[in-house]
Order: structure tokens, then sequence, then C-alpha cells
């Protein structure tokens, strides 16, 4: 570490007791490069990190992932950098993040939550990807990574999936744990590349048409899908075929609402199906009878 250097975060990995990573500046110093050290050895030695990293983006705070060992996060002068080998590499992760010093970083649950000098907080959402994203997710043709858990009324299903050949047609659905069909997640073409869908937790709508007239809920929202477990399933074809993938995830009860019944809120879903059903007969006749004028 040369001289002057001020420590700004010390980060003790929380899978391994002996690792720690430090960061520091020197700006001050007229010294903007990335300054970062690990060791694994409860600081008895220490190794400098920071390859890819570009010189003026000087790093200010450090941390590790609690979900996935070796993947870190790197707040700098110029945005976050993530790595996935325990900080030898990293790669810039500020999508739409403006150029702004970034103070200080925290994963909570599955959000990375950045603070930032003069521009305000910023989350990045659902980084359950990046805990499972690894050299074969990135070199097969068709990859299908796993959601986080979603919870009914709060957070959605985000469904995160990779196609490697440009201009695959892509289809997903979601069934549940029996391989009952739920709905269909619009994709349609997509390009090569990583892709996001998702799914509000809703089943599909009942029949509506325009100009309806409502005194109740609307027709064109759908029944909450019941805590329980889903399928998400992916199907990505080309000349040559269709190559399918599936993966599972948990729906879980709203955690503000206590300790409410599953079995009561299925028997609600039910019940709401049974509502929607006999809607759309009731407009599908709507319908028809416009049509025959």
């Amino acid at each position: 570490m040369p001289p002057h250097t001020r420590v700004m975060s010390v980060e003790v990995s929380p899978h391994r007791p002996a690792s720690a990573h430090v960061a520091g500046i020197r700006y001050e110093m007229d010294d903007r490069a990335p300054y970062a050290w690990r060791s694994d050895d409860y600081g008895a030695r220490w190794t400098r990190i920071g390859g890819g990293i570009p010189d003026g983006a000087f790093v200010r705070v450090i941390r590790e992932d609690p979900e996935r060992a070796e993947l870190m996060y790197a707040g700098t002068e110029n945005g976050v950098f993530v790595s996935f080998d325990g900080g030898a590499r990293w790669s810039d992760l500020s999508f739409q993040l403006p150029d702004t010093p970034v103070t200080g970083l925290s994963v909570e649950a599955r959000d990375l939550v950045i603070s930032t000098h003069g521009r305000s907080f910023w989350v990045l959402d659902d980084i359950e990807t990046l805990r499972q994203l690894d050299a074969e997710a990135a070199g097969a043709d068709v990859h299908l990574f796993r959601p986080a858990d979603a919870f009914r009324r709060s957070v959605p299903a985000v469904i995160d999936f990779r196609v490697n050949a440009p201009g695959s047609r892509a289809r997903l659905d979601i069934l549940s744990d029996d391989g009952e069909f739920v709905t269909t997640l619009d994709t349609g073409l997509v390009q090569a590349g990583t892709h996001r869908v998702r799914w509000d937790l809703r089943y599909p709508s009942a029949a509506s048409f325009p100009g309806i007239v409502l005194e109740g809920g609307d027709p064109g929202v759908g029944p909450w899908a019941p805590p329980g477990r889903y399928r998400a399933r992916l199907t990505v074809g080309d000349a040559t075929g269709d190559v399918t993938r599936e993966v599972s995830f948990d729906v879980h009860l709203d955690p503000r609402l206590g300790d409410i019944p599953v079995a009561a809120l299925t028997d609600q879903f039910r019940l709401a199906l049974a509502i929607r059903d006999a809607e759309t007969r009731a407009n599908t006749g709507v319908i028809t009878a416009r049509d025959l004028l």
C-alpha cells in the first residue's frame, strides 16, 4: 500500500473467516489508480486486485455477495463493477447508472443497494442471475436461470434467460407444480444475449370488450396465483428445431399479511377462477351478439 492511502472499506468475507478485502483511495495525492487488496490468511499477506477497473475509477467500497463466494461488487468513482473470481478480474455493472461516485454498497437479500455522491440511492434489483452466472451458462446455446422466490402481491417472479443464437423465437410458459398451464409471457423474437421477463403472479384475465360498463372489479385483471411452487418453461426455436428448458421457483405469502392459512388463499383463488370463467362466458355472449349485428 503506497504511503498516504486512505482506507475506505474493509470487507470480511461472509464465506471464509480468513479472507478480507480492502479498498483505498489516493486522489488527494494526485493518484487516481484503483487500489484494492485481498488477504486469505487473516492479513498476513496481501495481493493487489482490480484487473479490469480502469485508471481514474478509484475504488471506494468492496462487498462480497453473501450467497455466492467469490462474487464481488466494487463501488468506484465512476460506477459499479462486478467480479466472479474474488476480485482478480472486474467488469462494468453500471448499466444506466450515471457516471457518479459510488460511496456505499449493500447486498440486501436479492438486491444490490447503491449510494452515490449527489445522485441519490439506486437499487439493482434481482441479482439472482449474477449468482448463477458461470462459464457453462454463458456458453450454452440456451440457458434458463432459476428465478428467485416471488411474494404474492408484492414481489413478482423475475425470469432471466440467455440465448446465443440471433433471431430466435422464444416462448416462456408458467406452469403449476403439477404441470397445469397457468399463462404465457410474451417474448417473441429475441436477439442473442440475456433477456428478462416478469410474471406479475396473476392468472389470465376474463374476456372483455370495448365499452363495457363496470360496477365491480376489472375483468382485465386476472386472479392472484396462490402460494406454492411453479415452473417456468422456456422454448427457443430456430430453423434447426426447438430447445426447451425448465426451472422451478416458489411463490410465497406476502409476509405483511400475517398468519393467513394458505388453504384459505387457495379457496379464494378457486372462487376467483370460477368468477372469472363465468364473466368470460357472459362477456363472450355479448361479443358474439355484437358480431351478429
